[in-house]
């Protein structure tokens, strides 16, 4: 499956943390913007996709809109993984 960069990062920084929040994602590539892009709409757009493909999918179990990955979100970052050590 083709991702943009910016859904690669955020499949991975989901993936890592298990449940993110917006906040949490934006923080974490706020930390890492080296490319000085704007990180609340490139958020907005990468999260939109990654729903439309069911890569991860939006809970709420504190009050506020958690993102989780689903297994089909696990399986293409694993093919990812194969695809970059090839």
């Amino acid at each position: 499956m083709d991702l943009t960069s910016g859904e690669s990062k955020i499949l991975n920084i989901i993936s890592i943390a298990n449940l993110a929040k917006k906040t949490d994602i934006e923080r974490h590539l706020l930390s890492d913007n080296t490319e000085n892009v704007n990180v609340d709409e490139m958020i907005s757009t990468a999260i939109e996709g990654l729903m439309r493909k069911s890569l991860i999918t939006k809970i709420h179990p504190i009050g506020v809109a958690c993102y989780i990955i689903t297994r089909q979100g696990n399986s293409t970052l694993m093919d990812l993984g194969d695809k970059t050590t090839e």
